[in-house]
């Protein structure tokens, strides 16, 4: 059956016909690729939603994007996770674009319900439950930066409430202490 000149390169051989083996559970579960795993930098960036209301480039950008937040007395904090405004249950920097000055919360929700809620307690004096509402509308007009910078893991809310308390004492932001 083969040709006269591929009989010349190949010599009669006899071939051993062989099936694959059906998958067997390891094999569906383990898979023989390895990913090395490299040092890979966390960063805050935007959702890329154009009509987002916390991000977006066509009005003001609430949300500061970047590797590290740096405070006001110096101190600096590396992100623990990619962030952007849908991201949950995480810790967060707000900062006033006047003065400078700094307060750290915790929020459930997704970043971009928390920021609604700051800026209509901002708007609405009779809403206010805390003192940063009331600075940020007189020092900056109601405007503010806001800086994800921790994913906490854990969906407890008395967990994250501690976590907050230990960035307060550790960065001491005046905001908070109003």
């Amino acid at each position: 059956m083969l040709s006269e000149r591929l009989r010349e390169i190949i010599p009669e051989t006899k071939f051993i016909n062989s099936r694959r083996q059906p998958q067997n559970l390891k094999r569906i579960l383990s898979k023989a690729k390895f990913t090395s795993v490299t040092n890979t930098e966390h960063t805050v960036q935007t959702c890329g939603d154009t009509r987002c209301g916390i991000c977006s480039k066509d009005n003001y950008n609430y949300l500061e994007t970047g590797t590290t937040k740096t405070f006001k007395n110096g101190l600096s904090f590396r992100v623990n996770a990619d962030m952007n405004c849908k991201s949950k249950n995480l810790i967060y920097c707000i900062t006033c674009p006047s003065c400078n000055e700094n307060y750290i919360g915790q929020t459930g929700n997704a970043l971009c319900e928390r920021v609604r809620v700051h800026k209509q307690q901002i708007r609405h004096p009779n809403l206010r439950q805390i003192p940063m509402s009331g600075h940020l509308d007189e020092c900056a007009n109601g405007l503010f930066k806001i800086f994800p910078m921790y994913k906490n893991y854990r969906t407890e809310q008395n967990y994250r409430k501690t976590l907050e308390q230990k960035f307060i004492q550790q960065f001491q932001p005046k905001l908070n202490a109003l």
